[in-house]
């Protein structure tokens, strides 16, 4: 799976080009195992043929065009990509420029061609109830996994160690967890004897949680690197001992107090992903109720506001600090680069866009929290409701 970061957005939102509908933007369902992953790269190679005439048609040549798809077409030959896969594909390609995300979200098939690139689809991996992340742990094994309520899917984080043995890097750790003798009775233990107990005591078992300390240390120094200064909630993943020394190691302030128990070792990630949305789902629910009720604590104009016009300035002058949006709206307009008026236009005129999707990008790109609620959730009258940082 790979990582998709407001950096990313950043980067996807300022590579509008100077020449007019030569960003291509394809969304697609993806699939992790079974004969669907042919399929999936049969779809792809449908869509950057449809994506092709469509650039044509939007006036450039057949090398220009071609040459903007060229990076996409390249991992049609690439099996390894296509059997590592999450749930959805985003794909993205301009001018001098290309982006492709494996992402635990399952698309609906899209292409978009235009000035920018569409960004909406991909957007709840940044909301407020979009992301969590799983540290599933064993003396053996480590993964780390970026979910959403939609699914979840495993992260390379350059840092983060594979194992006890690769942390501590102890060429002989291995085999000295084959042989163990007691000082005391002279009793041989081997890997299956469960040489840690958690009751302390002996000098063992001693000696055996501060290697999973130091473990542990290091486990925290990767995710202090890859975390910055974000606050996504954290599930640990483990056998009941291994929490309280997780704990102690690490100082991320978005870490759970309730673990998922028992050796995640054998457990798939879509296994994992039931037992831990169980977990989080209360977490989001009461962040997204006390992001309502400061909104309601706040007066009309003075912090908060229901007019979208309002909400768009104060967007892109970053001054939103929670955005709600109601799902399944849509406000079709255009909005003047220069002056940030908005205008409302017709979906279909050239150089329209959703404004509702307009703030979220920019509350987002300011470290704002976006939540995109059902109707009835919403704190005010839909289509939108903000609240402010500060009023100028």
């Amino acid at each position: 799976m790979d990582l998709f970061t407001r950096s990313d957005l950043r980067n996807l939102i300022e590579r509008a080009p100077a020449q007019s509908d030569s960003c291509v933007s394809i969304y697609m369902p993806a699939h992790r195992t079974g004969r669907e992953i042919r399929e999936d790269a049969l779809r792809c190679k449908n869509l950057l043929n449809q994506a092709e005439e469509r650039l044509k048609d939007a006036g450039l040549r057949s090398p220009e065009a071609r040459a903007i798809l060229a990076p996409l077409r390249e991992l049609q030959e690439d099996g390894l990509f296509w059997k590592n896969q999450s749930d959805g594909l985003a794909l993205f390609a301009g001018p001098e420029f290309s982006a492709r995300f494996r992402v635990p979200l399952a698309f609906d098939e899209l292409l978009v061609v235009n000035r920018r690139f569409h960004v909406a689809p991909i957007l709840p991996l940044l909301q407020g109830d979009g992301r969590f992340h799983l540290l599933a742990a064993s003396q053996n094994r480590l993964r780390f996994f970026q979910g959403t309520k939609h699914g979840i899917g495993e992260l390379e984080v350059a840092g983060l160690p594979k194992s006890l043995q690769e942390a501590l890097d102890i060429d002989e750790y291995v085999s000295s967890r084959q042989m163990h003798r007691s000082a005391s009775t002279g009793v041989v233990t081997g890997p299956g004897a469960g040489i840690f107990h958690g009751h302390g005591g002996s000098d063992l078992d001693v000696k055996k949680k501060d290697e999973i300390l130091q473990y542990f240390h290091v486990v925290n120094h990767g995710l202090r690197k890859f975390f910055g200064e974000a606050r996504s909630p954290l599930v640990f993943a483990g056998v009941d001992y291994l929490f309280p020394i997780f704990r102690e190691a690490c100082d991320y302030r978005g870490l759970l107090d309730e673990p998922v128990a028992g050796n995640p070792d054998s457990l798939s990630a879509q296994e994992l992903h039931g037992k831990v949305w169980r977990i989080v789902q209360p977490w989001f629910r009461r962040d997204q109720e006390a992001a309502v009720e400061r909104f309601h604590e706040r007066r009309a104009g003075k912090g908060q506001s229901t007019d979208l016009d309002e909400v768009l300035h104060a967007a892109r002058e970053g001054r939103v600090e929670t955005l709600f949006v109601a799902k399944g709206q849509t406000v079709w307009g255009v909005v003047d680069p220069d002056t940030g008026e908005a205008q409302r236009i017709a979906a279909s005129a050239p150089g329209s866009e959703d404004l509702l999707d307009h703030a979220a990008v920019h509350t987002l790109l300011h470290d704002g929290t976006v939540y995109a609620l059902d109707r009835s959730e919403m704190p005010a009258e839909p289509p939108v409701a903000a609240i402010f940082r500060y009023v100028p």
